[in-house]
């Protein structure tokens, strides 16, 4: 084998070496940035309820028995105020 036989082996090596080493930080690097797109939050804007709010309150609606039972049941407040009492 001559000299420039075996630089130029090493040089492919080398080359061989840094290639592997590059495919898998791409690698490492696509798989990270696939897995934080995945796991990102993916909020929506919160409704504006402003109007929606004030036609239940401006409706002068007055619960049933029903209904005031069930607020008894799950909220486990006081909720018998009566209706025409409320601010």
């Amino acid at each position: 084998m001559t000299v420039e036989f075996q630089i130029q082996y090493m040089r492919q090596k080398a080359l061989e070496r840094n290639n592997n080493t590059l495919k898998g930080i791409n690698d490492i690097t696509h798989t990270s940035n696939e897995f934080i797109t995945k796991q990102t939050t993916r909020t929506n804007p919160i409704p504006d309820m402003t109007d929606a709010y004030a036609k239940v309150r401006n409706s002068n609606h007055i619960p049933t028995e029903g209904e005031i039972h069930l607020r008894r049941f799950t909220s486990g407040s006081y909720v018998d105020m009566n209706p025409l009492e409320k601010k």
